[in-house]
Protein backbone atom coordinates (compact mmCIF):
# COMPACT_ATOMS: atom_id res chain seq x y z
CA UNK A 1 0.00 0.00 0.00
CA UNK A 2 1.64 3.50 -0.94
CA UNK A 3 0.88 5.81 1.90
CA UNK A 4 2.04 9.16 1.40
CA UNK A 5 5.63 8.34 3.11
CA UNK A 6 6.36 5.66 0.91
CA UNK A 7 5.18 7.87 -2.09
CA UNK A 8 8.16 10.66 -0.94
CA UNK A 9 10.47 7.71 -1.00
CA UNK A 10 9.77 6.38 -4.16
CA UNK A 11 9.45 9.92 -5.66
CA UNK A 12 13.05 10.12 -3.66
CA UNK A 13 14.59 7.64 -5.18
CA UNK A 14 13.23 7.72 -8.60
CA UNK A 15 15.35 11.41 -8.36
CA UNK A 16 18.37 9.44 -6.85
CA UNK A 17 18.51 6.60 -9.79
CA UNK A 18 18.07 9.87 -12.32
CA UNK A 19 20.72 11.69 -11.48
CA UNK A 20 22.92 8.64 -11.24
CA UNK A 21 21.90 7.55 -14.25
CA UNK A 22 22.98 11.17 -16.11
CA UNK A 23 26.28 10.28 -14.85
CA UNK A 24 26.52 6.78 -15.93
CA UNK A 25 24.63 7.60 -19.54
CA UNK A 26 27.77 8.28 -21.77
CA UNK A 27 29.93 5.23 -20.40
CA UNK A 28 26.95 3.02 -21.07
CA UNK A 29 26.09 4.46 -24.51
CA UNK A 30 29.76 3.69 -25.20
CA UNK A 31 29.71 0.41 -23.95
CA UNK A 32 26.06 -0.33 -26.19
CA UNK A 33 28.41 1.12 -28.78
CA UNK A 34 31.07 -0.88 -29.06
CA UNK A 35 29.47 -4.02 -28.47
CA UNK A 36 26.66 -3.99 -31.10
CA UNK A 37 28.53 -1.46 -33.55
CA UNK A 38 24.63 0.03 -34.39
CA UNK A 39 24.62 3.88 -33.56
CA UNK A 40 21.45 3.90 -34.12
CA UNK A 41 20.13 1.45 -31.60
CA UNK A 42 22.07 2.95 -28.71
CA UNK A 43 19.85 5.41 -27.68
CA UNK A 44 17.12 2.99 -27.49
CA UNK A 45 18.99 0.41 -26.16
CA UNK A 46 20.27 3.04 -23.24
CA UNK A 47 16.72 4.47 -22.70
CA UNK A 48 15.44 0.53 -21.97
CA UNK A 49 18.25 0.25 -19.52
CA UNK A 50 17.06 3.39 -17.65
CA UNK A 51 13.41 2.15 -17.52
CA UNK A 52 14.71 -1.16 -15.69
CA UNK A 53 16.45 0.45 -13.62
CA UNK A 54 13.86 2.52 -12.23
CA UNK A 55 11.16 -0.15 -12.15
CA UNK A 56 13.52 -2.17 -10.17
CA UNK A 57 12.14 -3.64 -6.87
CA UNK A 58 14.83 -2.43 -4.84
CA UNK A 59 13.86 0.41 -2.78
CA UNK A 60 17.33 1.97 -2.39
CA UNK A 61 20.39 1.40 -4.64
CA UNK A 62 23.74 3.04 -4.16
CA UNK A 63 26.27 4.29 -7.03
CA UNK A 64 28.09 1.46 -6.97
CA UNK A 65 25.19 -1.16 -7.26
CA UNK A 66 23.32 1.11 -9.20
CA UNK A 67 26.50 1.23 -12.03
CA UNK A 68 26.48 -2.82 -11.86
CA UNK A 69 22.81 -2.90 -12.30
CA UNK A 70 23.07 -0.67 -14.75
CA UNK A 71 25.53 -2.52 -16.99
CA UNK A 72 23.88 -5.84 -16.20
CA UNK A 73 21.03 -4.43 -18.08
CA UNK A 74 22.53 -2.95 -20.85
CA UNK A 75 24.58 -6.22 -21.19
CA UNK A 76 20.93 -8.16 -21.72
CA UNK A 77 19.49 -5.42 -23.87
CA UNK A 78 22.37 -6.11 -26.33
CA UNK A 79 21.65 -9.75 -25.79
CA UNK A 80 18.30 -9.44 -26.72
CA UNK A 81 19.21 -7.06 -29.57
CA UNK A 82 21.29 -9.93 -31.47
CA UNK A 83 18.81 -12.59 -31.30
CA UNK A 84 16.07 -10.34 -32.34
CA UNK A 85 18.39 -9.53 -35.24
CA UNK A 86 20.11 -13.12 -35.83
CA UNK A 87 17.04 -13.92 -37.72
CA UNK A 88 17.41 -11.34 -39.81
CA UNK A 89 21.05 -11.50 -40.93
CA UNK A 90 20.26 -15.54 -41.16
CA UNK A 91 17.50 -15.15 -44.09
CA UNK A 92 19.89 -12.37 -45.91
CA UNK A 93 23.13 -14.51 -45.85
CA UNK A 94 20.73 -17.70 -46.66
CA UNK A 95 19.11 -16.12 -49.79
CA UNK A 96 22.26 -14.26 -51.01
CA UNK A 97 23.76 -17.96 -50.26
CA UNK A 98 21.91 -18.82 -54.05
CA UNK A 99 23.85 -16.55 -56.38
CA UNK A 100 26.29 -14.61 -56.59
CA UNK A 101 24.05 -12.00 -57.85
CA UNK A 102 23.76 -9.15 -55.67
CA UNK A 103 19.88 -9.10 -54.82
CA UNK A 104 18.32 -5.44 -55.14
CA UNK A 105 15.37 -4.30 -53.19
CA UNK A 106 12.78 -5.93 -55.62
CA UNK A 107 13.92 -8.81 -54.94
CA UNK A 108 14.70 -8.55 -51.19
CA UNK A 109 10.82 -7.64 -51.78
CA UNK A 110 9.86 -10.13 -53.40
CA UNK A 111 11.47 -12.60 -50.68
CA UNK A 112 9.94 -10.83 -47.74
CA UNK A 113 6.28 -11.22 -49.48
CA UNK A 114 7.07 -14.87 -50.00
CA UNK A 115 7.99 -15.57 -46.63
CA UNK A 116 5.28 -13.41 -45.42
CA UNK A 117 3.15 -15.80 -47.45
CA UNK A 118 4.46 -18.55 -45.90
CA UNK A 119 4.24 -18.02 -42.56
CA UNK A 120 0.41 -16.58 -42.89
CA UNK A 121 -0.07 -20.16 -44.35
CA UNK A 122 1.41 -22.03 -41.42
CA UNK A 123 -0.42 -19.90 -39.12
CA UNK A 124 -3.53 -20.77 -40.54
CA UNK A 125 -2.72 -24.49 -39.67
CA UNK A 126 -1.97 -23.82 -35.91
CA UNK A 127 -4.59 -23.77 -33.10
CA UNK A 128 -5.67 -19.91 -32.35
CA UNK A 129 -3.70 -20.06 -29.08
CA UNK A 130 -0.89 -21.52 -30.91
CA UNK A 131 -0.96 -18.15 -33.16
CA UNK A 132 -1.99 -15.75 -30.76
CA UNK A 133 1.29 -16.73 -28.80
CA UNK A 134 3.61 -16.73 -32.06
CA UNK A 135 2.19 -13.15 -32.96
CA UNK A 136 2.68 -11.76 -29.32
CA UNK A 137 6.02 -12.79 -29.20
CA UNK A 138 7.51 -12.77 -32.59
CA UNK A 139 5.58 -9.80 -34.48
CA UNK A 140 5.06 -7.75 -30.97
CA UNK A 141 8.29 -8.83 -28.87
CA UNK A 142 6.52 -9.10 -25.81
CA UNK A 143 8.50 -12.28 -23.46
CA UNK A 144 7.16 -15.14 -22.81
CA UNK A 145 7.18 -14.52 -19.14
CA UNK A 146 4.47 -11.80 -19.74
CA UNK A 147 2.78 -14.35 -22.66
CA UNK A 148 2.01 -16.52 -19.86
CA UNK A 149 1.00 -14.07 -17.04
CA UNK A 150 -1.52 -12.44 -19.89
CA UNK A 151 -2.76 -15.94 -21.00
CA UNK A 152 -2.82 -17.85 -18.25
CA UNK A 153 -0.21 -20.56 -19.55
CA UNK A 154 3.54 -21.47 -18.51
CA UNK A 155 5.97 -20.35 -19.89
CA UNK A 156 7.27 -23.50 -21.20
CA UNK A 157 3.63 -24.09 -22.77
CA UNK A 158 4.56 -20.53 -24.84
CA UNK A 159 7.93 -21.41 -25.61
CA UNK A 160 6.70 -24.68 -26.99
CA UNK A 161 3.93 -22.92 -29.33
CA UNK A 162 6.25 -20.45 -30.28
CA UNK A 163 8.75 -23.82 -31.48
CA UNK A 164 5.88 -25.28 -32.98
CA UNK A 165 4.68 -22.75 -35.03
CA UNK A 166 8.64 -21.31 -35.93
CA UNK A 167 8.99 -25.48 -37.36
CA UNK A 168 5.84 -25.56 -39.39
CA UNK A 169 7.11 -22.25 -41.05
CA UNK A 170 10.63 -23.51 -41.37
CA UNK A 171 8.60 -26.69 -43.29
CA UNK A 172 6.94 -24.37 -45.40
CA UNK A 173 9.79 -22.72 -46.67
CA UNK A 174 11.87 -25.80 -47.34
CA UNK A 175 8.65 -27.27 -49.63
CA UNK A 176 9.63 -24.00 -52.23
CA UNK A 177 14.09 -24.73 -51.56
Amino acid sequence: MNTPANEFEIKYRNVQVTRAFRKLREPLCAYVRRKTGDVAEVEDLVQDVFEAVLTTSRLFLDDNSLTRFAYVCARNRIADYFRRNACTRKSQEFFGSFSNIPVNEADSLANCREILRLEKSALNCVGEKARIVYLMNVHWNIPARKISKRMGISVRTVQNHVFRVKDSIRSEIRQII
